[in-house]
């Protein structure tokens, strides 16, 4: 893809994005949006190899309950990866038993530098991990994934966490690149994924992903696992939702988080 200067993957990475499509590890979603998770049945994933290049060739049944009109509009399909590198001394510095926190950033909108000091600013709390996220689509959102899982599962200060993950989130929000192919800028997408729940906010303005950040907790304790056809336990998606904001009025502060239907 252009915005990303060019994407080959090896036919190692190939194989495991087959193998993981194939046994239901890799959440499907309608355009990668994880508010609208997408159900699947008798799925195959195969590697076909052409002249020049391998494919991943994936069919079966796709059941998108709450968003049906999709399967009309996008009949394709695609797929969203991460590339873990090292920048900083924090980011590759070995484990030391603390859990583990990861930032995974489009490398179309959040440079290398940004997510290494978003990074940075979870290394107090956490051994953080830096990943690109390469989302293969016409043009990809300026998309952010934390992964918070084992953190959220051990006996960590709420303050002190959701400081840091703000700190981290107000960084790639101050430091996203302006691109002169998407004007005005989307919203930007911020995801915090732990083991019990998925928060997803979608949002422009910084204070509004403050007051979502800041009301986290709440889901701390709304563990509604849905299973995926294999059985397994796939944790829910909660999405920020924030009433209309007049002009001149004041968009933080309010709002709620909105359970999986």
């Amino acid at each position: 893809m252009q915005v990303y200067g060019g994407v080959r993957l090896s036919r190692t990475a190939l194989d495991q994005i087959a193998t993981s499509l194939r046994t239901g590890r890799i959440p499907l979603t309608v355009d990668h949006d994880s508010t609208a998770p997408v159900t699947t049945r008798n799925m195959t994933a195969e590697i076909v190899d052409r002249d020049d290049e391998s494919l991943v060739v994936v069919s079966g049944e796709w059941l998108i309950s709450a968003v049906d009109h999709y399967s009309v509009r996008h009949p394709g399909w695609s797929i969203t990866i991460g590339e873990p590198f090292e920048l900083s001394a924090s980011s590759g510095a070995p484990p030391t038993g603390r859990p583990t926190i990861t930032v995974a950033a489009d490398a179309a909108w959040f440079d290398d530098d940004t997510i290494d000091q978003a990074a940075q600013r979870l290394s107090f709390v956490a051994d953080a991990r830096t990943s690109r996220m390469y989302q293969f689509s016409v043009l990809p959102d300026p998309r952010v994934i934390i992964d918070a899982a084992d953190l959220f599962m051990r006996t960590v200060g709420w303050n002190v966490v959701g400081s840091a993950l703000w700190s981290a989130v107000e960084w790639l929000y101050q430091h996203k690149r302006r691109r002169l192919d998407a004007d005005p800028s989307p919203p930007t997408i911020i995801e915090i994924h732990t083991a019990t729940f998925t928060a997803v906010v979608k949002t422009s303005d910084p204070e509004v992903a403050k007051a979502a950040i800041n009301r986290l907790p709440e889901l701390l304790d709304q563990r509604l696992p849905r299973h995926s056809a294999s059985g397994s336990k796939i944790a829910p998606t909660y999405q920020w939702t924030s009433p209309p904001v007049e002009a001149g009025g004041d968009s933080g502060g309010s709002g709620h988080w909105v359970a999986p239907s």
